[in-house]
């Protein structure tokens, strides 16, 4: 369970730990489904950069779960004025620390990043993941469906992209486990 997590949203000064979790989930999860090359060229100090910049930017939500202080999980989202392929949103990354998996964690991070959409007018996001990637799973199990025809972001990876037709869902479900004590 990933009770005591809270989940706010980021600012520069969490671009370290972003970078962190989210080299070392690549570490953890892509060996396998991704060459050593591809891992390596991710490193510290290149997400620092990137996360440095994404966290500034108006048209991306960036949300932390953090575990006593310290940056346990991130999601982000980048947010279009105009539909694209039918989607107003698009949930760019949603990463967890090695040993975070199966807590719930990310369930709740969708709810929190459902949230903070909602807030602003969206109620779709697509995201692409690996084919291989057995987070698929995890999508389906909440709602996500298998989309084609979204393309933003397509052929970096061998990925299949997913939509969400109604995030109100995500609220809903991650609403419920709190309401439950399951968090």
């Amino acid at each position: 369970m990933a009770l005591g997590v809270s989940i706010r949203r980021a600012n520069p000064a969490d671009a370290a730990a972003i970078a962190e979790v989210h080299v070392a989930s690549w570490q953890a999860h892509y060996r396998g489904l991704l060459s050593d090359e591809a891992i390596a060229r991710r490193s510290v100090a290149v997400r620092r950069e990137q996360w440095q910049r994404c966290v500034l930017e108006p048209a991306r939500v960036t949300l932390v779960a953090e575990d006593d202080g310290a940056v346990v999980g991130f999601a982000s989202a980048i947010c279009f004025d105009v539909p694209t392929d039918g989607y107003r949103a698009y949930l760019h990354t949603l990463y967890l620390a090695p040993g975070m998996t199966g807590r719930r964690l990310g369930a709740r991070l969708l709810g929190a990043m459902a949230r903070e959409l909602l807030a602003r007018g969206i109620t779709t996001m697509a995201l692409r993941t690996l084919r291989e990637n057995r987070a698929r799973s995890f999508y389906e199990r909440l709602g996500a469906r298998l989309d084609g025809a979204f393309g933003f972001d397509a052929g970096h990876f061998d990925d299949v992209a997913y939509g969400f037709d109604d995030v109100r869902a995500l609220v809903a479900l991650d609403e419920f486990r709190e309401a439950e004590g399951d968090a």
